[in-house]
């Protein structure tokens, strides 16, 4: 019995093997949000509260998990980027068992994994801890409590996504379609389910933090400009990641016969286009759930055509090898910084406090123990151009208190490009003036930016 069931699991456990070997061999510190995240989890535990005393704009969940995640590790920052690889392994474990148990078939359990775990997205997003994998994981949970019709935990693990990221808004939303039109009794028992979780990881902000919560959370997220273009997200979807768009349309086919699909599929669609701050990231919570309506949508086309066994498997290893190519060609090492470098010049320079570019610095103080500029993480451009923060009044302050100032630029001088600041964190004139540059450190990043640079005031 034993035997069997694991015999069951080993396409899972090679792909699991796999896919976690190829991301030790890229292991590194980025250009991220995820130093954000970080750093916020770690002040957490040294008695700072969430919104009050740090500037958050997501729910707390994350960096809830950032302090268990600090704790286990030691404090380790590559552990934390490494986490992101094992919340996708368990979501992946759970696809397999759930399309297995739909479907009694290990190649098309296998094939819809392999898709999911080997997709351009997974291999290209899960260098970074942004919360979008714990979320999806959270929502993977749901969905099984939803085949075991155990509404309660539904509600309570799609409360623990939405909280995680609030991208899990598409599926909250299919849920209670799906109970309006299916079954309404369930939809009272969701609701409180879900409810009672919110109520339990926001009471503490509620709390403490009420009006600072709404202010991060809600003033600022909902209201937001566009920092990426749809545009260029859609084509690069459809460059990338094809399979998943056609998916995520044919899911409508399953509106009869499984119409949470069909629901997700276009609540989905219209979150991305009337959302305005889109990022391809944070697509992977959105992810599961159009892999998981695979199975189905082959069995409709089933019942339309006579399709070869290995038709599917062979198409979705043409589509994997694609995947392994582009991201194996300069994917696998963007945004990586060299921090050791970084770090040895900052205590050279005997620095007194940091501040800059959001996804470097916090990294940078925490690996040199120099602290943040008036203890800020967070300086997203955006949180510049809402007026939250200002860039003149905080490189005044750097100088005064003679900081080290991290920008990044654009350096091509064989181009005629020389450019060391792009962010809007800084005051370009102010810094130039009264700063010179200790050392650029050139990296690796999609775009133009292909330099770190360090400043002394």
């Amino acid at each position: 019995m034993y035997k069997k069931n694991f015999l069951l699991f080993i396409p899972f456990i090679l792909c699991a093997v796999i896919f976690i070997f190829i991301k030790v061999q890229d292991l590194g510190v980025r250009l991220s949000d995820t130093n954000i995240y970080f750093l916020t989890g770690k002040e957490l535990l040294s008695g700072k509260i969430l919104y009050k005393d740090i500037f958050f704009t997501n729910f707390p969940i994350i960096p809830y998990v950032a302090s268990f995640y600090y704790l286990v590790s030691g404090g380790s920052l590559i552990f934390y980027y490494f986490t992101a690889v094992l919340e996708i392994t368990i979501t992946s474990g759970l696809i397999y068992f759930l399309v297995l148990k739909e479907s009694s078939s290990k190649l098309i359990a296998t094939t819809t994994l392999s898709l999911y775990v080997f997709s351009f997205m997974i291999l290209s997003t899960s260098s970074h801890q942004s919360g979008v994998f714990l979320a999806a994981l959270f929502g993977v949970i749901s969905y099984f409590f939803f085949t075991k019709k155990n509404y309660y935990l539904v509600g309570i693990f799609t409360a623990l996504a939405l909280l995680t990221k609030a991208y899990s808004l598409p599926l909250l939303a299919s849920y209670i379609l799906f109970y309006i039109f299916y079954d309404r009794k369930a939809l009272i028992k969701f609701i409180l389910g879900g409810s009672f979780t919110a109520g339990i990881i926001l009471l503490p902000s509620l709390i403490f933090a009420s009006h600072f919560l709404f202010q991060d959370v809600f003033a600022y997220s909902l209201t937001r400009s566009e920092g990426v273009s749809k545009t260029g997200v859609i084509y690069f979807l459809i460059q990338h990641d094809s399979i998943f768009v056609t998916l995520l349309f044919s899911s409508l086919i399953l509106f009869k016969k499984k119409p949470f699909f069909a629901f997700f599929a276009v609540l989905s669609t219209l979150f991305f286009f009337f959302y305005k701050d889109v990022y391809y990231l944070y697509l992977n919570v959105t992810l599961p759930f159009i892999i998981l309506s695979f199975p189905f949508i082959l069995k409709k086309l089933e019942e339309k055509i006579t399709l070869n066994r290995f038709m599917i498997p062979t198409v979705a290893i043409i589509f994997i090898l694609y995947n392994f190519v582009s991201y194996f060609n300069g994917y696998n090492r963007l945004q990586i910084i060299p921090i050791d470098q970084i770090v040895s010049t900052l205590k050279e320079s005997k620095s007194t406090t940091i501040y800059g570019v959001n996804g470097i610095a916090p990294a940078i103080s925490y690996k040199s123990k120099i602290p943040l500029l008036n203890g800020i993480i967070d300086t997203n451009d955006n949180i510049f151009r809402k007026g939250y923060l200002n860039a003149s009044s905080l490189t005044e302050d750097a100088i005064k208190k003679h900081s080290s100032i991290l920008t990044i630029g654009a350096w091509y001088p064989e181009a005629g490009i020389k450019e060391d600041i792009l962010t809007e964190t800084v005051d370009k004139k102010l810094l130039l003036t009264n700063c010179h540059l200790l050392q650029r450190f050139p990296f690796q990043s999609e775009g133009i930016i292909n330099s770190i640079n360090v400043f002394s005031c």
